[in-house]
């Protein structure tokens, strides 16, 4: 088992109160000491254990308060209060999982097809033991087909019109269709899609126009 790094007294008290522009100050606050920590294992605000690259201010994001400042967070919460499928595409290293995975009977359907961003998810996962979690190394997209993708962790994208000038990693990945992997697990209702692939939202739609249309 990991060791949980030791946040700063300060933060763990602030963190719990309701401030605002919260992830703003205590990024001011604390974000330049928390970057020289870089990747360890850190307990979140929301009390669950996660490996976060604390060089990375939304990962940093993620010690101070709800990810990308909760918005999109509580309308998740929400909608899966009963529980439900939840499908996560571009997953990531589980930025939203890690507040939705513990919701009683939700259900996680995670695709994320850039290799180290799906292993470190996993391990990760592998401290909930008593999630409803599985992952898939795919991307969604119009047909089922084989590409390149450029990989950039949380901005990695299908579009070799991006980031042309960084010249990134490109992994070979399959895509497949949402129908078809929604008809192999048995999947009839999909209470919420998190929908963000860099640019391929079109077809990750287009390969879900059964689903959609029923």
């Amino acid at each position: 088992m990991q060791t949980v790094t030791r946040l700063p007294v300060g933060l763990g008290l602030l963190r719990k109160l309701a401030l605002p522009k919260k992830l703003g100050l205590l990024e001011f606050l604390y974000g330049s000491a928390l970057a020289t920590r870089e990747i360890e294992w850190v307990q979140c605000s929301n009390g669950i254990t996660w490996k976060l690259d604390l060089r990375d201010p939304t990962h940093r994001w993620i010690v101070y308060g709800d990810y990308e400042g909760g918005i999109g967070i509580s309308f998740a919460k929400n909608a899966l209060k009963d529980g439900g499928v939840f499908v996560d595409s571009g997953s990531n290293i589980g930025q939203w999982h890690l507040y939705l995975g513990s919701i009683p009977n939700v259900r996680a359907l995670e695709f994320e097809p850039v290799e180290s961003q799906r292993l470190w998810l996993e391990e990760c996962l592998d401290r909930q033991t008593d999630w409803q979690c599985k992952t898939f190394p795919w991307a969604l997209g119009a047909k089922e087909s084989e590409t390149e993708i450029q990989c950039d962790g949380a901005r990695s994208t299908l579009r070799p019109d991006w980031y042309n000038i960084k010249n990134l990693h490109k992994q070979s990945i399959k895509i497949k269709r949402l129908d078809d992997i929604l008809e192999e697990e048995a999947v009839n209702h999909v209470e919420l899609w998190k929908l963000d692939v860099e640019g391929a939202e079109y077809d990750a739609l287009l390969g879900a126009t059964g689903y959609l249309a029923s």
